[in-house]
């Protein structure tokens, strides 16, 4: 949905991208919000691919949902770490620019969904990553995926398998809510 090029400060003066393309809509009647997840790569040598990538981002919406709210990026704000004393508080910023991701794993990040499963009271995460290291050519061969698990939407993320190459342009490997 989203996918442009981000300007990082003096401080990060490499140019990378983000690209957040599918929602998660979350399954409590009281959390009217949207989250999206993505993936990008905040270094140059890293692989900038739309299948590719070293970090996960996440973005969600400030307000209530609405098609307003999900086609204009000025209702988004997006996962910037953690504060307080043991740094579990998710903090959120109004900048792209300033997203930090939930966690990174060089080379290995690519499309990522995520969702709510409540028999399980925990979000799985499943990221697809080519297995081609350059990035070029990456929609063909095998794809590895692996699937994580929190019982919050930002994290912290165990693995919970990790499925080496699992099959040819696997590439939006998720698991259905309902």
């Amino acid at each position: 949905m989203f996918a442009s090029p981000i300007h990082r400060t003096a401080a990060h003066a490499f140019l990378f991208s983000v690209a957040f393309a599918l929602c998660v809509f979350t399954n409590f009647p009281w959390i009217l919000w949207v989250a999206k997840v993505g993936h990008g790569a905040d270094k140059e040598y890293q692989p900038q691919a739309w299948m590719h990538g070293s970090q996960v981002y996440m973005a969600r919406t400030t307000q209530e949902v609405s098609p307003e709210t999900m086609s204009d990026g000025k209702y988004w704000e997006y996962f910037g770490g953690y504060s307080g004393s043991n740094h579990s508080l998710p903090t959120w910023v109004p900048d792209v620019a300033d997203a930090a991701p939930l966690f990174t794993w060089e080379n290995k990040t690519g499309v990522v969904t995520l969702t709510y499963v409540p028999s399980l009271r925990r979000f799985v995460m499943v990221v697809g990553t080519p297995t081609n290291p350059s990035g070029v050519g990456s929609m063909e061969g095998t794809f590895d995926t692996y699937f994580l698990e929190s019982t919050a939407i930002t994290g912290p993320f165990r693995m919970v398998t990790y499925l080496k190459e699992f099959g040819p342009q696997a590439y939006f490997a998720n698991i259905p809510s309902k």
